[in-house]
């Protein structure tokens, strides 16, 4: 289980069919068209953004980041994800829970 909070936003009705009509679209192109049943699941169900906040150890610049990205360049060889500040350039770019519970060691 994470010690950091991933912060979930539900996406609108109309973010949701273009994003539903973009995958059908790629699906078609790569010769994988969807069913009326899987078509009807899609529109069924809430979809979701995922996103965390990161805070820098070094300059103290922070921001909201997709997750997904995040999740893909995280190692996991740390309990939690770390990577380079975007305006520092330095490492100790972490979840703000984590940042949090080591400034106030």
């Amino acid at each position: 289980m994470n010690k950091f909070n991933i912060i979930r936003q539900k996406v609108s009705e109309e973010e949701k069919q273009q994003r539903i009509k973009d995958y059908i679209e790629e699906m078609e192109f790569f010769g994988f068209p969807i069913s009326e049943t899987e078509l009807k699941r899609l529109q069924q169900q809430d979809l979701y953004d995922e996103k965390i906040h990161l805070k820098c150890l070094r300059c103290g610049h922070e921001g909201i980041h997709d997750w997904e990205f995040i999740d893909e360049v995280w190692s996991r060889k740390s309990p939690y994800p770390s990577i380079y500040c975007p305006k520092c350039g330095k490492g100790g770019f972490i979840p703000i829970d984590v940042y949090n519970s080591k400034r106030n060691k």
